[in-house]
């Protein structure tokens, strides 16, 4: 199979389940908007929920990388259906488990964008919807850094800034997330005016932050 008959294959797929699931959760059964999924993620995927539920990502992505076929897609649809499963769990006032397909989620949308560039957009709702919901949670730092480098793919400069000073904070003001903060200003800096308008954070606010976390980091070379 070529890589677009995958795509528009997996995009297919992705549109019909949101619908069964979506309607399956109307009428309040769970387990068939669950079997929905799993269903799409044998197909698409070639793992069940049970094994993804046993797994860390990790694991998961050793086995996705036997095949080197379309991982990117593989990896989009995983995201995908690993977010509607949290939502179903969601649905079910099950935010434990929400919370733990949301993290998968999350890595897997992220592994996407490591293998390479992609340039639809098609599913950057999905993502700021999963980021937004993942920010009332505890995370991991690392999981911390994916949320950053995925609204800064989406253009969501704000949420970044945002995630930058919440994760500074969280470090004890890290030397090494600092100068990532930095590093980030200064790319933004390289953008037009318009690019940050629509990413809802102006330049005038870009160099003050920018200066802020230089102040930071002087502070922290002056103390030792």
């Amino acid at each position: 199979m070529l890589k677009n008959d995958y795509m528009k294959e997996m995009e297919h797929s992705l549109d019909l389940v949101k619908e069964e699931v979506n309607k399956e959760v109307l009428k309040g059964d769970f387990e068939k908007a669950k079997k929905a999924i799993n269903k799409q993620l044998k197909n698409l995927v070639g793992l069940e929920i049970d094994t993804i539920d046993t797994l860390s990502f990790n694991s998961i992505k050793d086995i996705i990388s036997r095949d080197s076929y379309f991982n990117v897609w593989k990896y989009i649809a995983l995201g995908e259906l690993l977010q509607l499963q949290g939502i179903v769990c969601s649905k079910e006032k099950d935010d434990n488990k929400m919370a733990i397909y949301y993290q998968k989620s999350l890595q897997a949308f992220y592994q996407a964008y490591e293998e390479e560039d992609i340039e639809t957009k098609k599913y950057n709702e999905d993502i700021l919807m999963l980021l937004d919901e993942l920010s009332n949670y505890d995370i991991p730092l690392e999981d911390d850094k994916r949320v950053i480098k995925l609204y800064e793919l989406i253009e969501r400069f704000d949420k970044v800034e945002d995630m930058i000073f919440y994760i500074v904070e969280k470090s004890n003001n890290d030397k090494n997330i600092i100068q990532e903060g930095i590093e980030f200003y200064t790319r933004l800096k390289q953008k037009s005016r318009e690019v940050l308008i629509n990413g809802n954070l102006p330049i005038e606010e870009v160099e003050d932050s920018y200066l802020e976390l230089k102040k930071l980091l002087d502070q922290g070379y002056a103390l030792k």
